[in-house]
């Protein structure tokens, strides 16, 4: 899911109700009544990934600070595709950046294919100030580290009600990532997202269109939806 998703106001299709409970281990504890779908359980300790495998592991945190000190220094800005086979190519170079020989041919493909967008003043203002703590930089240095961490990142973005902006984020925040929950219809195949919690001193819920979930690929598929959370990239270190 790319991040322009959540900017913009989404049409949501709704889903048939579940009026059941999964018992689950971990902090949603063994009894969370909910209104529609299952709560899924992410199928690891995502708490022992970040207090075990990242706070108390000084090789896994400075690799991983490596990378968000990098991810962070990266400028970012609003853009226009103004040529698709362009920006097609351009992505797919990118995926795969280690395998670029020529760096100058990249960004004059880039130049061509998109044009700075100036034209949405709250995205443009949401790059700047995502909330009032951090700064995107920030932000980015959270969304990447969760993501390395546990194989997950939760953005919430809190949309506005109304007014010209309706249905775009007022703030944008990372959500602690060991203490989500995603709320799946396990009624429809593959099973769906219908939403999300968060349970942190009280039960927090949240609508699909309100969280964006940045995950790693997870094979390990389960009637409940475990493939609906990524794997975390330290699972196999802390089974050993």
């Amino acid at each position: 899911m790319a991040i322009w998703d959540i900017f913009s106001k989404k049409k949501i299709t709704a889903t048939k109700p579940l009026q059941s409970v999964l018992p689950m281990a971990g902090p949603l504890g063994s009894a969370v009544s909910i209104n529609r779908g299952i709560v899924t359980w992410q199928g690891a300790d995502a708490q022992s990934f970040v207090n075990d495998g990242y706070c108390n592991n000084d090789i896994v945190y400075s690799i991983v600070k490596l990378i968000t000190d990098k991810a962070r220094l990266a400028p970012f800005s609003v853009f226009k595709v103004i040529n698709e086979p362009a920006a097609k190519k351009y992505k797919a170079l990118m995926s795969q950046p280690e395998k670029i020989k020529n760096w100058k041919d990249v960004l004059e493909l880039r130049t061509k294919a998109f044009e700075e967008y100036t034209g949405d003043a709250r995205l443009n203002e949401l790059l700047k100030h995502p909330n009032d703590e951090d700064s995107w930089a920030d932000v980015v240095e959270q969304w990447c580290a969760f993501k390395l961490v546990t194989g997950n990142s939760f953005i919430y973005g809190r949309l506005i009600e109304g007014g010209a902006n309706q249905g775009k984020p007022l703030t944008i925040n990372v959500l602690p990532a060991q203490y989500m929950a995603i709320i799946a219809n396990v009624e429809v195949f593959p099973p769906q997202v219908a939403g999300y919690q968060l349970y942190f001193g009280k039960l927090w819920s949240f609508k699909k269109e309100e969280i964006l979930h940045d995950k790693y690929f997870n094979p390990q598929w389960n009637i409940t939806g475990n493939q609906l959370y990524g794997q975390s990239p330290l699972r196999q270190h802390l089974e050993l």
